[in-house]
């Protein structure tokens, strides 16, 4: 490949280069470095029926659900995004880190669906296309941007198979049978304990 040529190359893909290794700037879209083109996609779509959770649960389960207004959907949700997600998003990072030139993930858009990979790759001089720099050193930014560019797509789609395992589990309910259980029992628990503690009470 010529020099002009390699040039070029880094010409039309040094401002991406930049604007991946720069953070969201902040998590609405009108006022980010970012757009949806330079994150990725990881919006959750998998969500089982709450209906057919409670109908996996026992009779009595069942009926002390409607005794003590248990809020099932709350319970679900906060399990769901407080441990769950959360505890997928630290692993992903983690690994992200480990495995490619990862800086910090960063997660942007209305409901944290957009996620942005902040890299630490190797610098590009801005003033690339200057005379001055040898057919040598010319090359070594033109590789820096290319195996960017090929890093940027494995991390994707490491992203993308990480947030479909995630999606089949969400999607199963019988993966949180044993949470909705010991959360229900632990509510009854305390409700008894109150109870109690009003019955002893003198007027």
């Amino acid at each position: 490949m010529t020099k002009k040529a390699m040039i070029n190359f880094i010409s039309d893909h040094y401002d991406w280069f930049e604007r991946m290794q720069e953070g969201l700037g902040s998590s609405s879209w009108w006022y980010t470095n970012r757009s949806s083109e330079d994150c990725v996609d990881v919006k959750l779509h998998s969500w089982f029926d709450i209906d057919d959770l409670k109908a996996k649960l026992t009779k009595k389960e069942q009926k002390i659900i409607e005794q003590i207004n248990f809020d099932l959907e709350e319970v679900i949700n906060f399990f769901v995004w407080e441990m769950i997600v959360s505890d997928a998003r630290d692993e992903l990072e983690y690994d992200l880190k480990k495995k490619f030139s990862v800086d910090r993930v960063e997660y942007g858009g209305r409901s944290g669906g957009w996620l942005a990979v902040v890299y630490n790759w190797d610098e590009i001089p801005s003033d690339f296309d200057d005379g001055d720099y040898t057919y040598q050193e010319v090359k070594g930014f033109y590789h820096i941007i290319k195996n960017a560019i090929e890093e940027n797509e494995q991390v994707i789609d490491f992203v993308l198979r990480r947030k479909k395992k995630l999606d089949k589990f969400l999607s199963n309910a019988d993966n949180f049978i044993d949470e909705v259980e010991t959360c229900l029992y632990d509510t009854l628990e305390a409700k008894q304990a109150e109870a109690k503690k009003l019955l002893k009470i003198k007027v």
